[in-house]
């Protein structure tokens, strides 16, 4: 399993996904991958597992790679009731770092929007080992499309990496331009770094107005007098 997926249950099986949702208590389901070469998750190929998850009843959000068109089809008859993938604004990331052509990605956004389900395209700023490079195009990007909301990550630095993630100042500047852009709500998502980084970017979002944020710093908390109501959820959901 992925490094960033080490802290998911394994539902590759409808018995693995069935035994998973018997412990579960939450109000919702998020369903990822790992993705296939082409960057997308293999969702056509895994009919049986989603029928066990439309059956449970509860919310069903999916993070969807690079999808395809059949992707969003079978997501779209077995309920999802959310689609969440990157937008990658730079051709070079696509390649450097995706491994992709940037038409994988474009593609892969017309088939989410075409599906008619709420979608919450996520930025993951800072992906290009670090760097700010095609964050603020990719807000561009988003501002044509009908979208429910934005999910803002983080880099953390694999270890293989020789950089940091950007400094807080660079990820603040990318969420405020697209706090402007966009007219819909947004949240900090669970990919952030910790310690001081995460007391920081925390404050820095909160003070912008983003009133979703996973697993906020208490101290972000404390120094911005914010009220916090807890949402045993995904991160694009209210109580």
């Amino acid at each position: 399993m992925g490094r960033y997926l080490r802290g998911m249950h394994d539902a590759s099986t409808p018995e693995k996904a069935a035994e998973a949702l018997a412990s579960y208590t939450g109000q919702s389901i998020l369903v990822s991958g790992g993705a296939m070469r082409d960057g997308r998750i293999p969702y056509a190929d895994k009919r049986d597992v989603l029928q066990v998850f439309h059956r449970d009843g509860r919310k069903l959000h999916c993070h969807t790679g690079f999808m395809n068109q059949e992707d969003a089809d079978v997501l779209r008859r077995h309920g999802a009731s959310s689609l969440m993938m990157d937008v990658v604004g730079s051709e070079e990331t696509m390649r450097e770092v995706y491994r992709l052509e940037h038409r994988r990605m474009e593609e892969a956004l017309e088939a989410a929007a075409s599906a008619g389900i709420p979608l919450y395209p996520h930025i993951l700023i800072g992906v290009h080992h670090g760097r700010i490079l095609g964050e603020y195009s990719a807000v561009d990007t988003l501002s044509s499309y009908d979208i429910s909301g934005l999910v803002f990550l983080v880099l953390i630095p694999p270890p293989w990496y020789t950089a940091g993630p950007p400094d807080v100042d660079s990820a603040v500047r990318v969420m405020r331009y697209a706090l402007e852009k966009l007219d819909v709500p947004a949240s900090l998502g669970c990919m952030r770094p910790g310690g001081t980084y995460r007391d920081r970017l925390d404050a820095e979002a909160i003070r912008l107005g983003i009133t979703r944020v996973v697993h906020p710093s208490p101290r972000a908390v404390a120094e911005t007098g914010a009220e916090v109501s807890s949402v045993r959820g995904c991160c694009i959901e209210y109580r």
